[in-house]
């Protein structure tokens, strides 16, 4: 995983935790941060960046994780273009 400040670049978010390498925080052989939401009666986890510009990784172990917790996935807005000038 991404783990250096602003790799992204261009202002984009540094890491990406949806990736199986952050797996340890939200999956069920870590802290399981996904089901310990749907416990507490969320329903939704908000995303605040694109999930389908560009991948580089996988962001299937994540989602199925949130499904299988019963949370539904509300990805961000791809918003480069706002801010960048072609």
């Amino acid at each position: 995983p991404c783990t250096e400040h602003d790799c992204g670049g261009k202002g984009r978010p540094s890491e990406d935790m949806l990736q199986d390498g952050y797996a340890e925080q939200w999956g069920p052989s870590g802290r399981d941060d996904l089901a310990t939401m749907a416990a507490m009666g969320a329903n939704a986890v908000r995303l605040y960046h694109s999930m389908g510009m560009e991948p580089r990784d996988s962001h299937s172990g994540f989602l199925d994780r949130a499904q299988s917790v019963g949370l539904n996935v509300l990805a961000g807005y791809h918003t480069e273009a706002g801010y960048e000038p072609s």
